[in-house]
């Protein structure tokens, strides 16, 4: 009876490390939801720093260089960065409207994005810049 106490407690302890372990890999990645833009201010313009591989704004074709004129009818003019960011997140599923300019045809297109959870750089979901 002693031996197969001391069994059930050991198996017991490895079951507890080993869900421990499997928990602690599933936990939640940080993680943003929006387009998968990275955005910097200059002067009164939103410039697009670099797109995020595998989210929408990467499907869309946007790239590095190119301007956010408008963000949902907002010039970005009038907005912060940090307003701009906030503005292109949201839940998951809704959309959001950008008035983009192509900086080598300065053409103006409306683009409408559906906004996905997207993996912050260095969480090892793949979804890395």
């Amino acid at each position: 009876m002693h031996k197969l106490f001391k069994v059930i407690l050991i198996a017991a302890i490895l079951g507890i490390a080993f869900y421990f372990f499997l928990s602690r890999d599933r936990q939640s990645r940080p993680s943003v939801t929006g387009i998968g833009v990275q955005v910097r201010k200059e002067k009164d313009r939103l410039k697009v720093e670099s797109i995020v591989q595998n989210t929408p704004a990467a499907r869309a074709g946007m790239r590095s260089g190119m301007w956010i004129q408008e963000i949902d009818g907002t010039n970005t003019a009038e907005l912060t960065l940090r307003q701009c960011a906030d503005r292109m997140r949201g839940p998951a599923g809704s959309i959001v409207h950008l008035r983009v300019i192509d900086d080598t045809t300065q053409q103006t297109n409306l683009l409408s994005f559906t906004r996905v959870k997207i993996a912050l750089p260095g969480s090892g979901t793949g979804k890395e810049p």
